[in-house]
């Protein structure tokens, strides 16, 4: 019999924030709505990002292409000179500078006539001759405009995509991932179990099975770019539990096939032969099949490999990278060999060895999907394939354990092929999947072992894992810099957002959302909150409010950014010796918090009877007292009208080292455009020149005599 949870508070909406889909072009539209909508970035002053080939030839190593089912698609989002002139010179075409935006963004014409457009458009007789690194000025506008008239903005119809079809509604990971993700899937399922939600459910696991049907497996992703590789298999355990929730028995019979076909993908392409205590015995790790740069991080790949002149070293590292990603923990020091001569950056990519280690956990996964398929075939009735299962599933355990246990630590290790030897647990790496992050997935999977263990001890010990993961999350949703948001990963030894990796920590994602609401479903009024403060559960609006936090698109961060960019643009073009950047957390500032390191005197409390001599208020009565010509009152903005708008207060900026930067920085441009003023050179708000730069500054010195 199903469960369905009481209905939640008004407060615990905001738990529920998993985007239900009714088609792939719903998606495409609000999400490239609110990505670029009316903010496309004007053509001009565009920037290049270096993530070229440099033209290696992909065919002639013989490594296979992606994405062979959409050969017209594949051209554009797979790999390519479309693909790689828009990450080498579209800075400002990758929003974010992420090349997940470009990959993600749909087409407004048919795929052939676009390739056949850039063909035309760069006199393209040959992919292989043509090289993007030399690329003329003028050709890279004319990529600037060639994207801006075949890549989606939101209205409008979509012609073609990178998101692939599925035929029923489904749910998308959040933050960046606007399409569904394989093994975060699976815990939002457990939410939405949790909620009654069985009918979504079942349409996640129909999903699914039409991928391995399709496919022989399940993507790591629903895009295109995703069908060389998959991520832990998950798919059984989800039936598994949503046949435990409703009893359906009839769509148990109708999926088992399925859960058999991708089972025996993972043994036919994911197996390796190890010989333990003298004998061969099969096991299981990621092995993605593709040896090039991962489209929505093809910036990344190529820049990590850019000092390597072998093309197929780098064709290596990619591999690697792929399995990598496989395994879901992307990037963790568990896959990577320790630069032992490096003490200060050990962990380095481009040493990835995930092919040569046999994840424990993976194996596990299998061990339980033999275990799962044997329960699932005897409650359908068919006692030999039960039995099958049980076999294999009696089989492997003891394999499993010849392998990954020792028995000296009492701990499981994963094992390294290449050295012989179990491959130890590593930290302090800066890779996001070690610690001090916890990602839900791990901290679910750690509590349900130990609920399931059978001992009260380690129950007693998974319901202290569970209130404090709650607790961590539900304080931080409270907390006033990082409040009213459930983020992907947080830290545990402090309880703030996670950090890491190749992008900033999302918010609001399925998988932190579904373990939450499954995890106090399943504990109920045994976990205690009550030390907490409630939340805030008043509405503030968007449009006034900053998103503060890197990936979370807004229509307040677009113009924002747009606004920053234009001015670093300005900027840029007022000299050569420099480049400007914009810093996100000044950018993403409002005014009044601007003025808190301008023109305020902020709040800012130091260790007790601290003393800062050098701030103190000076006596300006006693120490001037005879000075007739020192005015009693002095506004410069009075003095200097023209500037008025400039000159702001030099402000106590506390122990806030930054801050008496920006502070500082702030003066010195009042002084700048107080000199300019002198020189009959009048300076705008708005101008480049309004801003600090060292050769305005030297500019304006005695030295140099103006």
């Amino acid at each position: 019999m199903a469960y369905f949870a009481p209905f939640p508070p008004i407060c615990l909406f905001h738990l529920i924030f998993i985007f239900q889909l009714l088609g792939p072009v719903f998606c495409a539209n609000v999400y490239l709505k609110k990505q670029y909508g009316e903010n496309e970035f004007r053509i001009e002053s565009w920037g290049k990002t270096n993530c070229s080939l440099n033209g290696i030839d992909i065919v002639q190593l013989g490594i296979g292409r992606p994405c062979e089912e959409w050969p017209d698609l594949a051209t554009i989002y797979c790999d390519g000179k479309i693909l790689e002139a828009v990450n080498y010179w579209g800075e400002r075409m990758l929003f974010m500078r992420d090349s997940k935006h470009f990959v993600d963004r749909p087409l407004l014409k048919d795929a052939k006539k676009v390739v056949e457009e850039f063909k035309t458009l760069f006199d393209v007789t040959e992919w292989n001759k043509f090289v993007v690194s030399e690329m003329s000025e003028a050709q890279v506008d004319k990529l600037a405009k060639f994207v801006q008239q075949n890549f989606g903005m939101a209205d409008g119809a979509l012609i073609e995509h990178s998101l692939i079809y599925l035929s029923n509604p489904f749910f998308v990971s959040g933050g960046r991932f606007r399409e569904f993700r394989y093994w975060d899937s699976y815990w939002m399922a457990r939410g939405l179990i949790a909620s009654g939600m069985t009918k979504s459910v079942k349409n996640m696991c129909r999903n699914f099975a039409e991928m391995v049907n399709r496919f022989g497996f399940v993507p790591a992703g629903g895009r295109i770019y995703y069908n060389k590789r998959s991520q832990p298999p998950f798919l059984t355990f989800l039936v598994y539990d949503y046949f435990a929730a409703t009893g359906d028995i009839e769509f148990l019979k109708e999926i088992m096939p399925t859960l058999e076909k991708e089972l025996n993908f993972w043994q036919k392409n994911r197996s390796i032969q190890i010989k333990v205590n003298g004998k061969t015995k099969t096991f299981y790790q990621y092995r993605a099949d593709t040896k090039l740069p991962r489209p929505e991080a093809f910036c990344q790949d190529v820049e990590l490999v850019k000092e390597i002149a072998d093309p197929m070293e780098k064709a290596k590292i990619w591999h690697e990278i792929a399995s990598a990603s496989e395994s879901g923990w992307d990037f963790s020091s568990r896959w990577i060999r320790k630069d032992e001569t490096d003490t200060e950056k050990p962990w380095k990519l481009k040493n990835l060895m995930t092919t040569k280690i046999v994840p424990v956990d993976l194996n596990a996964l299998i061990c339980g999907n033999f275990e799962k398929m044997a329960q699932m075939y005897l409650q359908i009735g068919n006692k030999v394939k039960s039995r099958e299962y049980h076999a294999k599933y009696q089989l492997f355990l003891e394999d499993f354990k010849s392998l990954f246990y020792k028995k000296e630590h009492s701990i499981w290790y994963d094992f390294n092929f290449e050295s012989g030897t179990p491959n130890e647990a590593q930290i302090n790496s800066s890779q996001q999947w070690d610690f001090p992050n916890i990602f839900p997935s791990t901290q679910l999977m750690l509590i349900e072992g130990l609920q399931k263990s059978g001992t009260k001890r380690m129950k007693d010990k998974a319901k202290e894992l569970a209130q404090n993961w709650v607790s961590a999350n539900f304080k931080l949703f409270n907390s006033e810099n990082f409040g009213a948001k459930i983020w992907e990963k947080i830290t545990a030894n402090e309880g703030l957002p996670g950090r890491g990796g190749e992008y900033n920590a999302q918010i609001n994602v399925g998988t932190t959302l579904g373990g939450l609401l499954d995890t106090l479903v399943t504990y109920g009024g045994e976990l205690n909150v009550r030390s907490i403060d409630g939340p805030n559960c008043e509405q503030k609006s968007l449009e006034i409010e900053p998103r503060k936090f890197p990936n979370e698109v807004s229509e307040y961060r677009s113009k924002q950014l747009a606004a920053a960019q234009k001015k670093v643009d300005t900027i840029d073009k007022s000299q050569k010796y420099w480049k400007a950047v914009i810093y996100e957390p000044f950018a993403l500032l409002t005014d009044e918090e601007l003025k808190k390191l301008d023109g305020v005197v902020p709040s800012i409390y130091g260790p007790p009877n601290q003393q800062l001599k050098a701030l103190e208020t000076l006596n300006i009565e006693t120490q001037y007292s005879n000075d007739n010509d020192l005015p009693r009152q002095f506004d410069a903005r009075e003095k200097w009208p023209d500037c008025a708008d400039i000159i702001s207060t030099i402000t106590d900026q506390g122990l806030c080292g930054c801050c008496w930067a920006v502070a500082s920085a702030s003066a010195l441009t009042d002084r700048i455009c107080i000199a300019r003023r002198k020189k009959g050179r009048k300076t705008n708000k708005e101008d480049g020149k309004a801003y600090i730069s060292a050769q305005f500054t030297c500019e304006f010195t005695p030295e140099t005599n103006g």
